[in-house]
């Protein structure tokens, strides 16, 4: 079996002297992550979130902070509500949701979550399906910053099988989600049918489908450290406008153009932007009545302001 006390340990090694928070579902990914770290001698804070789509959400939740309570943890939650905006997918709206209330909560330290192999391999396929690129490709990273702290998926490179024979060798308990069965759900769809198939054919797909995304990650680092150079003459010091009639972009081919419209969005946006997204604003740049236009994703909206484009952040109810 994998040690994974000694997986685990090697993440630690990011947050020394920093507050540690565990994102705590109760599922048997985050339950292994708990118990590894309460035998390294940590006392992580958890953050659990109540996305009150199942039936049992609250029961869930009270699980949770019992859990806290037994090993006088700190205990955050957080009570998914509101209304989607127009234009934004539940899972998305529940993801941004999530991410901002982790991020308040850890300010500057680390927030573990139990992302494993599986879920990776799931998300990069789900990405590929979906016509992304280089970014969307990239999957999830071990590390990656959020807000003024950082995100840790010490378990990224481990399987969903290991995890469970970690589990039951701890007799620990755990949440059965039966939402994971229901395929009208995408990514059950692979995980159900897909990933079994790939296995059986391509035992090593685990591991060949991360190195595909560690490899589509570093090309989209280098992208995104060249477009800061240029995106520096094309923005304001707060990066909140866009002066799309300089030379710069003007000038450049088509690709270049939406090169850098990609990586001026990509830190103010909810999700990556779509070939669709990408037409809507260059259809506000050449707008006619471009005082009445504006594109809307999510929280943010642009708009225009003579040669420039300008994001503003929405509230909504």
């Amino acid at each position: 079996m994998i040690d994974l006390l000694t997986v685990v340990s090697r993440s630690l090694g990011l947050c020394e002297g920093l507050p540690i928070w565990l994102g705590y579902s109760g599922g048997v990914d985050s339950r292994v992550l708990l118990d590894v770290l309460l035998q390294l001698g940590e006392s992580p804070g958890l953050i659990h979130v109540n996305h009150g789509f199942h039936r049992e959400a609250g029961l869930w939740e009270k699980s949770a902070e019992e859990l806290a309570e037994k090993y006088a943890l700190k205990f955050r939650v957080k009570r998914l509500g509101g209304k989607v905006p127009r234009g934004e997918s539940l899972e998305a709206f529940a993801r941004t949701e999530r991410l901002e209330f982790f991020s308040e909560v850890i300010g500057t330290g680390r927030i573990l979550l139990g992302h494993q192999a599986e879920d990776q391999a799931e998300t990069l396929l789900l990405q590929l399906l979906r016509g992304a690129g280089p970014r969307g490709l990239s999957g999830m990273g071990k590390e990656k910053p959020l807000g003024q702290g950082r995100i840790l998926r010490p378990l990224l490179h481990v399987s969903r099988e290991e995890i469970l024979d970690y589990a039951k060798k701890r007799q620990l308990t755990w949440i059965e989600d039966d939402s994971n069965q229901n395929e009208r759900f995408k990514r059950n769809v692979l995980r159900h049918q897909v990933l079994p198939i790939l296995k059986q054919h391509f035992p090593g797909y685990l591991k060949t489908l991360d190195r595909s995304a560690r490899c589509c990650a570093l090309e989209h680092k280098v992208l995104s450290l060249w477009g800061a150079e240029k995106l520096g003459e094309l923005t304001d010091a707060l990066e909140e406008r866009f002066y799309f009639k300089r030379d710069l972009f003007k000038d450049a081919p088509i690709e270049i153009q939406r090169q850098l419209l990609r990586l001026w969005l990509e830190k103010k946006l909810p999700r990556p932007l779509n070939e669709r997204h990408l037409q809507e604003i260059e259809k506000l740049m050449h707008a006619e009545h471009w005082p009445e236009a504006f594109f809307q994703l999510g929280k943010l909206r642009m708009a225009r302001e003579k040669e420039s484009l300008i994001l503003l952040r929405q509230n909504f109810g």
